[in-house]
């Protein structure tokens, strides 16, 4: 059976520890490491380097403010894995934010390079099912003119300068991310299909295909040009979906200028092809001349828009946008019952037994493993009758 020791129970509740040696700091760092924590250490010295190595984070802060003026004030340490000029505890906020922000931008740039590869293999399929395919520009379009702009500025977002409970997923396996990438691809695909059907039901439509039809052409033809089209706003509107920060994490996208311009711009521009498109348009990317079909192009404009919104809703609602696993700062805490324990200094005496190594404390029930979250659930009611 495993038992809760007196120094776990202190290093479950303690918030401060003075007069420490460099040795203790180190050892202080390895015993928070036993119980399940994830360390941050801040020094400002060489005494500390020791225990900025053996924490999980280490950042060394300067021992004066940059503005001071005395000369031989030690700046940071390089022993560290992160350094400030900063002479003060303020760097650890920073530190996570960055942190968390990094992660949430990792996720995402993953997520989008998978859709966007979707996208473009979806348009792909539909049109060679009618021995279709794709003008050589418009790969070359949505490549360099619609993806690379966007996947340059979507990681620039800054993270929130307020901490907020909770933290980003890290498994590209955990629930929530398949939830978002199978969601997502099914409303992909399924749009896609929609502006196809849309278009074939049209009565001046005429199947490339058919022997019949006169001008056949396996790249200039109606389906090649819509699904060139509402592709292209799928590339925009899901680098928006993904770029927002529903309030977590990281700024929203409006505060990354660069990315904001430039989603303005590109949805702009595949507006303008669809509604009304200018000759270069046509030499360029061999689309077929929709103009005199008024309907029909702007009925494809609003389905394009109302599949945007549908990627933003979901992803704001389906999704949880934190981590499943149990974070330290909502450990559960047994509620202290006043009527247990009998004996008020019975209980005392047995308690400072405990905290001097005297008296060990277990639960022959459930076994307690060397856990932080087990350890705090039976220290707390200990450690509150003891205060």
């Amino acid at each position: 059976m495993d038992c809760v020791t007196p120094l776990q129970m202190v290093l479950t509740r303690a918030s401060i520890f003075s007069r420490m040696s460099p040795q203790h700091k180190m050892e202080l760092m390895r015993s928070l490491q036993d119980l399940g924590y994830v360390v941050c250490m801040t020094g400002d010295g060489t005494n500390d380097s020791s225990a900025l190595k053996a924490a999980d984070v280490g950042i060394s802060i300067a021992s004066k403010p940059a503005a001071s003026t005395d000369t031989m004030a030690a700046g940071p340490s390089i022993a560290a894995p992160f350094s400030t000029k900063l002479a003060h505890i303020g760097a650890v906020p920073m530190v996570l934010a960055e942190g968390r922000c990094a992660l949430v931008s990792a996720t995402v740039m993953f997520k989008y390079m998978f859709f966007y590869g979707l996208i473009q293999a979806t348009s792909v399929i539909v049109l060679y099912r009618l021995q279709q395919e794709l003008f050589d520009n418009q790969y070359l379009w949505a490549d360099l003119a619609l993806v690379f702009p966007l996947v340059l500025f979507m990681p620039a977002t800054h993270p929130r300068k307020e901490l907020t409970r909770g933290k980003p997923e890290s498994n590209l396996l955990a629930p929530p991310i398949l939830v978002s990438v199978y969601g997502q691809s099914i409303s992909i695909i399924t749009f896609q299909v929609i502006a196809q059907v849309y278009l074939e039901q049209q009565s001046w439509y005429e199947k490339p295909n058919d022997e019949n039809a006169e001008l056949f052409d396996a790249k200039h033809n109606y389906n090649s040009t819509v699904s060139f089209l509402f592709a292209s706003f799928q590339y925009v509107s899901m680098a928006l979906t993904l770029s927002q920060s529903f309030g977590l994490f990281r700024n929203s996208v409006l505060s990354n200028i660069p990315l904001t311009a430039t989603l303005i711009c590109q949805f702009v521009l595949s507006s303008i092809f669809l509604l009304k498109p200018m000759q270069f348009a046509f030499d360029t990317f061999g689309l077929v001349d929709l103009s005199q079909h008024k309907d029909f192009i702007f009925g494809l404009w609003m389905l394009a828009v109302g599949n945007s919104l549908l990627f933003i809703v979901f992803e704001r609602y389906a999704i949880n946008h934190k981590s499943t696993e149990l974070d330290m700062s909502d450990t559960p805490r047994e509620e202290i019952d006043g009527g247990q324990g009998g004996n008020t200094n019975a209980g005392l005496d047995r308690m400072r037994r405990l905290l001097r190594g005297q008296e060990t404390l277990c639960r022959p029930v459930r076994p307690v493993v060397r856990d932080f979250f087990k350890v705090a659930d039976v220290a707390g009611p200990v450690w509150a009758r003891l205060s």
